[in-house]
């Protein structure tokens, strides 16, 4: 099983997904966790480390997973530094559901594919049909997008000590209302990018819920319900 979280910065993916984890352990399954692999206290290089190693483990193997994607998610990119970033994030993401297939564990991903799709849309700047990404054979695929109130979101960035995120107060090239209009626009076609799973044979559904005036630990209790229930 595959559980994705997608949301803007500051939705609360990372904290939820870290609740959820210990319910999914607590409860008898073993979980490939993105968030440990690239735990926000290692430093950048160790985090960059992590990822290589692990994406030369699972290719190395023979990595087939099957996952696609459009080549414009890369190559309309604005620079070469954000090109190679869509290409490492990819490699890691299809390393992840790669190992995740061969063990039979269930992976829980805080940031995934459609998370990817839409920062890929947002450095590009404007919507683009051809940059949807193409999915593979994922199994029982999972999505779980987070919302929150602007406001919410822009008090927690703002609390960051460490990656500045581009909705944080006074980020974007255009001004902030018009960068926070523009990804909230983009984050809106999740669903349309996740129907590509559900297009491609696999067991795959959906969730909306609101992280504003909730728990990390309420709502992981909602989620792991409503994952139980399927």
């Amino acid at each position: 099983m595959v559980i994705e979280f997608f949301g803007l910065p500051g939705a609360g993916k990372t904290t939820v997904c870290v609740h959820l984890c210990k319910l999914l352990r607590d409860n008898g399954n073993n979980v490939l966790a993105s968030h440990e692999l690239m735990a926000e206290d290692l430093s950048k290089s160790d985090q960059i480390s992590r990822r290589l190693r692990l994406i030369a483990s699972e290719y190395v193997r023979g990595c087939h997973f099957g996952l696609r994607v459009s080549s414009a998610a890369f190559t309309k990119q604005t620079s070469l530094r954000d090109n190679l970033k869509a290409i490492f994030n990819f490699l890691t993401i299809n390393a992840f559901l790669a190992r995740a297939a061969r063990t039979g564990d269930t992976l829980l991903l805080d940031q995934g594919l459609i998370q990817a799709a839409w920062s890929w849309r947002f450095r590009i700047g404007h919507s683009q049909e051809d940059d949807l990404p193409v999915f593979g054979s994922a199994p029982d695929y999972n999505l779980i997008v987070l919302k929150a109130d602007q406001a919410v979101i822009k008090e927690r960035l703002d609390q960051r000590s460490h990656n500045h995120s581009r909705l944080s107060s006074g980020s974007g090239a255009n001004g902030e209302q018009s960068s926070w209009e523009r990804a909230v626009a983009l984050s809106e076609r999740s669903r349309d990018d996740f129907a590509k799973v559900e297009h491609s044979g696999n067991k795959a559904t959906y969730s909306e819920f609101s992280t504003t005036g909730s728990s990390a630990e309420d709502l992981a209790a909602a989620i792991f319900k409503t994952l139980d229930a399927r």
